[in-house]
């Protein structure tokens, strides 16, 4: 990997993404990066636009960080710290992000796709417009605990079935035949809890329950 010609393609701090790059290549967890971070908290973190493809990251303190466009396809950010890290319109196809927490992170617009998010934190966390297409190991549990998701997800028919278990009006209406199988979902949440629209297949014509 050649780090002065990815540094030279992005807006982000350049000491900051050399750090980061080569505490990673060092496969040592981010031991050296996650040590900086301790020492100066107080330092904003900028690594908007940067090419993070690939690499161990593994444990990485990222809170607060600034990855905004960032590219983090196929990166291992298993038990990543992310607690609001701003990831809006960042790339993560591929990306490991089993046990990260995410809490409040912002990833509007973020890719996600084929990600694995087992037992990834999302509490507060805001995927409006985000592409969760074919995400790995995502649990209904996750989705309902977000600030904000707005627009259509792609969900399993068993995700879609746990979701409906948890309201109780749209459980009726499953008992009653009303929802037989529901392809796409949109949800809105704010601090009174989460509503949305489901909507059917185009064999179903009563598309538009609301919850």
């Amino acid at each position: 990997m050649h780090l002065e010609k990815i540094r030279s393609k992005t807006i982000a701090d350049k000491e900051q993404l050399k750090l980061l790059l080569s505490s990673a290549i060092e496969y040592n967890e981010c031991k050296n990066w996650n040590t900086w971070r301790e020492h100066n908290s107080s330092v904003e973190i900028n690594l908007e636009e940067a090419r993070l493809t690939n690499l161990n990251l593994k444990g990485v303190n990222l809170e607060k960080a600034n990855l905004k466009k960032a590219n983090l396809k196929y990166t291992d950010l298993q038990e990543a710290y992310l607690v609001k890290a701003n990831l809006e319109e960042a790339s993560l196809q591929g990306t490991d992000l089993e046990g990260a927490c995410l809490q409040w992170a912002r990833l509007k617009k973020a890719k996600l796709q084929n990600a694995n998010l087992q037992e990834t934190m999302l509490e507060g966390s805001n995927l409006q417009k985000a592409d969760l297409y074919e995400v790995i190991n995502l649990t209904a549990k996750q989705i309902s605990e977000c600030k904000r998701i707005e627009g259509i997800l792609y969900l399993s028919k068993e995700i879609s079935l746990e979701l409906v278990k948890m309201n109780p009006d749209l459980m009726l209406w499953w008992q009653q035949g009303m929802i037989k199988e529901i392809a796409e979902v949109s949800i809105l949440t704010d601090e009174e809890g989460w509503t949305g629209q489901w909507i059917l297949p185009s064999s179903e014509r009563n598309i538009g329950q609301y919850f």
